[in-house]
């Protein structure tokens, strides 16, 4: 796990949040520091891993935020608010430069936390044994992509929040939280349950696990993955298909930090959570869904199911009519699309 490193985090926020040259003199005006201070600063920050690029005229950029000062910056950016909207406090978060899976250190932390849970962030750089729905592995090089987990635990509304409304609105939070922070994207689909598509490729996917602790806390964990600096090197050269259907933020020309993603993921991850509206989630998954009104093939529990999709139901997962003109709901947390 990498160890807290005190830095000033306005300064980063500044250079993370502009991605353009910085001139010092303008950097320190706007902070209230003064020259050597600056220079302090900047060297603190390198020496947390982050890379920055210097132009002796044009000035100072953020070229890569060190993992060291990810845990300070998101407790600042992203406080704990309590049902109200009131900061409740400093929000447990553990940043790792590699680790088993982020899921699983969740369930640790709601092991030994129980309520207090709640809003808990696992981030790593590398995972050695991360996985997908239904059991699928997950992997990615170390320092190409987001990998998160975060914890919703505590008291759950069982109508609202199910996982069929849990899974869909997670997609959706991803895709609008990676537009804010890569503006000039196009706009992002949606394929159900879990995947989040840029030019009908895969750019990013949920795993939503339910968990019961021994002290009786009921959470999920909701597993974030985004492909950010991942490079067509990067994946197999022989898995031709695989290459076909992957895509990233650098790969479509854009250069992103991880860490800007992941605030305005988390942001309005916990922004549908706190309000859950199944309206607004239906409306906005028309809008961006890549399956509605598509023939599919789908395996729900074993069970092969062809057919159209029709709609969506935040509670009871997708409305597909098969080819016997049956009406049926596939639920998120046992159906895959096979073909579509």
């Amino acid at each position: 796990m990498s160890d807290p490193v005190n830095i000033h985090v306005p300064l980063l926020h500044e250079l993370l949040s502009i991605q353009r040259p910085r001139v010092p003199r303008e950097l320190a005006s706007k902070l209230a520091f003064s020259a050597a201070s600056l220079t302090a600063e900047l060297q603190r920050l390198r020496e947390a891993g982050c890379v920055l690029d210097e132009h002796p005229h044009q000035g100072v950029r953020l070229a890569r935020s060190g993992l060291a000062t990810w845990r300070d910056y998101l407790a600042w950016t992203l406080p704990l608010s309590s049902d109200g909207g009131a900061v409740a406090g400093p929000r447990l978060i553990e940043v790792y430069q590699r680790t088993s899976s982020t899921q699983d250190a969740a369930r640790r932390l709601i092991a030994a936390h129980g309520d207090k849970a709640r809003g808990v962030l696992v981030l790593a750089d590398e995972q050695l044994a991360g996985r997908g729905r239904l059991g699928r592995r997950w992997s990615a090089p170390p320092g190409r992509c987001v990998m998160l987990s975060y914890v919703m635990a505590g008291p759950v509304d069982g109508a609202a929040l199910a996982i069929d409304f849990i899974v869909p609105a997670s997609a959706l939070a991803v895709a609008l939280g990676v537009e804010v922070a890569a503006p000039g994207i196009a706009p992002l689909g949606v394929k159900w349950p879990n995947d989040v598509l840029a030019g009908g490729r895969k750019l990013a996917g949920i795993l939503v696990e339910s968990v019961t602790s021994e002290s009786g806390t009921r959470a999920f964990i909701i597993g974030i993955g985004v492909n950010v600096d991942l490079r067509p090197d990067d994946l197999p050269a022989e898995d031709s298909a695989l290459r076909a259907r992957v895509t990233s933020l650098a790969m479509l020309g854009l250069a992103v930090d991880r860490l800007r993603v992941i605030v305005e993921v988390v942001t309005r991850l916990e922004a549908m959570l706190a309000a859950p509206d199944a309206t607004a989630l239906h409306e906005a998954w028309q809008k961006r869904s890549v399956l509605r009104g598509r023939s599919i093939v789908a395996n729900c529990d074993g069970q092969r199911i062809e057919g159209e999709v029709i709609d969506l139901d935040p509670r009871q997962g997708l409305i597909v009519r098969d080819n016997s003109g049956t009406m049926r709901h596939l639920p998120a947390a046992c159906t895959s699309i096979e073909a579509w």
